[in-house]
């Protein structure tokens, strides 16, 4: 039986994003005004990123699926920590989808890899991006590691034994309407799962109708979505105690980190022989010079790869940290 109308899709967990970027608003009116231009740039970023995932809830909501949902969800377990924008629940599987409100044109090359082709006035940019789906991987790893913990020690015998069912399907859905998605030599593993914004409810629905895995009722189905703990949030506090004045201010404006990390980036290029892009691209230094990460883990929020992190990240936090 496939993924019927009925019953209604329920909202179990809604975002919160609305109340973080609220608090960042009422700091226009007290930062000073070296900080101001960067506030205002955090701001639309964070209204980019909101906008694109109230997109991706609206036609969950309207999708008339019986399915569960739980937005802007955090979680931590065993010193490590993992942000899902979307999990939806179905009686088959739970999906975690990865959203992505990106300018621009995307295109997924036979090797797998992403990049973006973006215009600025007359001037056409072309670059490399950090893979929204291993992102989304790392997300369904963590969930399967909390997962397999809370098995039993026979349960988790059998699971090497017999590989587990795939509980945790990935989706990545492009939200900009506008943005071209051209995955014709994708893999297909890559091709299949990611997707625009109007092809999730079908996706899901196909990925559900054609999956061997037992279905479970709608009373188990909630249940499994009110497991989780969605206490927890985000900390953002460093960012708003930076526009609140409330924290040490850092040794480098803006246009100096920019310059450090472009000099730093150069000479890691030379060094090691490898392509700038590697290290980090032009949007992922974008990231570091808003949110101007403090540790190895912070350093992921701003798409850095787990190989340049472990290679370089010690280096790119002492840059920013000014030592």
């Amino acid at each position: 039986m496939g993924l019927s109308d009925k019953p209604a899709p329920v909202l179990l967990k809604p975002s919160s994003n609305h109340e973080f970027i609220q608090q960042l608003s009422d700091c226009l009116e007290t930062v000073d005004d070296q900080l101001r231009s960067q506030l205002e740039r955090d701001i639309s970023l964070f209204k980019a990123g909101d906008y694109g995932e109230q997109q991706v809830l609206f036609e969950l909501t309207h999708s008339s699926l019986p399915i569960v949902i739980a937005a802007d969800v955090y979680f931590e377990f065993q010193d490590q920590h993992v942000q899902v924008d979307f999990m939806v629940f179905t009686p088959k599987m739970c999906f975690v989808i990865e959203c992505k409100n990106l300018v621009g044109d995307i295109k997924v090359t036979s090797n797998g890899e992403f990049q973006r082709t973006y215009r600025v006035k007359n001037r056409v940019y072309k670059e490399a991006m950090y893979s929204p789906v291993t992102q989304n991987k790392r997300h369904i790893d963590f969930l399967e590691t909390m997962r397999y913990q809370k098995k039993s020690i026979f349960h988790k015998v059998l699971d090497k034994v017999i590989a587990p069912p795939a509980y945790y399907q990935s989706l990545v859905v492009l939200a900009n309407s506008k943005s071209n998605l051209d995955v014709k030599y994708a893999p297909g593993a890559i091709k299949n799962h990611v997707i625009r914004l109007d092809q999730l409810v079908e996706t899901i629905r196909r990925i559900y109708n054609g999956s061997f895995l037992a279905k479970s009722t709608w009373k188990e189905t909630l249940a499994w979505a009110d497991s989780f703990d969605y206490s927890k949030v985000n900390d953002n506090s460093a960012l708003l105690a930076k526009y609140r004045g409330e924290a040490e201010t850092p040794k480098y404006s803006i246009e100096a980190l920019e310059q450090a990390l472009k000099a730093y980036r150069l000479q890691k290029c030379r060094n090691d022989k490898i392509k700038a892009y590697l290290i980090f691209n032009n949007q992922q230094m974008g990231e570091l010079l808003i949110q101007r990460p403090d540790s190895l883990e912070t350093l992921e929020r701003c798409g850095i790869s787990s190989a340049s992190i472990k290679r370089y990240g010690a280096e790119i936090l002492a840059i920013i940290k000014g030592s």
